[in-house]
C-alpha cells in the first residue's frame, strides 16, 4: 500500500491574513475610475489593454468586489503608478494634479498624449524616490539669456547645460 504524501510546503495554500489596515473597496474603485478618466479610455479599452474582463472592471470600479493582488499590479503597471497608491488610503498623487490641465485643455490631448504625460510624471516620481534613497541633492540648472539673438541663446544654454552636467561637448 502506498503512503499518502502531502504536497510540498511551497504548494500548500494558506489564506493571506488580514492586516490591521482596512482596504476601502469604494476608494479603490474611485482610483481606478479616476486613472481611467485621466487617460480618457473606456472600460472596454482598459479591458483590452489589461486582459481584465469588462464586467470585472465595472465591479471593481463600483467597489463591490475586492481586487486580487495580480489585478492591483496590472492596474499599477498600466496606469504607471506605484501599487501602494491602490492599496493605501492615500487619495492623491502627483498625477492627480493634471486635472486642471485637462479641465481647461482636455480636448487638446489625445489618449496617447495623456499616456505620455502620465509616464513623465511617473518617471519624475521614480527619480525623486531614487534621489531620496541615495541621499542625492537635486541641483537646479539656471540659465539667463542675454542679448536678442535666439540662436545664440540656444547655443549658450546648451553649452551651460553640458558644463552643469559635466558632459564634454564633441566637435
Amino acid at each position: 500500500m502506498l503512503a499518502q504524501l502531502s504536497p510540498p510546503s511551497f504548494l500548500v495554500y494558506e489564506p493571506v491574513k488580514a492586516s490591521s489596515m482596512s482596504f476601502d473597496l469604494k476608494l479603490f474603485g474611485r482610483k481606478v475610475r479616476k486613472r481611467r478618466s485621466h487617460l480618457d479610455i473606456e472600460i472596454r479599452q482598459l479591458s483590452a489593454y489589461t486582459g481584465i474582463p469588462e464586467q470585472r472592471i465595472t465591479t471593481l470600479e463600483s467597489g463591490i468586489a475586492e481586487p486580487t493582488g495580480d489585478e492591483i499590479l496590472v492596474f499599477a503597471d498600466f496606469f504607471q503608478v506605484d501599487y501602494n497608491y491602490f492599496i493605501s488610503n492615500q487619495s492623491d498623487i502627483a498625477s492627480d494634479r493634471v486635472d486642471i490641465l485637462y479641465r481647461f485643455h482636455g480636448d487638446d490631448f489625445k489618449t496617447a498624449d495623456r499616456r505620455v504625460i502620465q509616464e513623465f510624471i511617473f518617471l519624475c516620481e521614480c527619480e525623486a524616490f531614487i534621489f531620496n534613497k541615495l541621499g542625492l541633492v537635486h541641483k537646479e540648472f539656471e540659465f539667463k539669456p542675454s542679448g536678442e539673438f535666439y540662436k545664440t541663446h540656444g547655443e549658450e544654454a546648451a553649452h551651460a547645460l553640458r558644463k552643469f552636467l559635466g558632459v564634454v561637448a564633441t566637435t
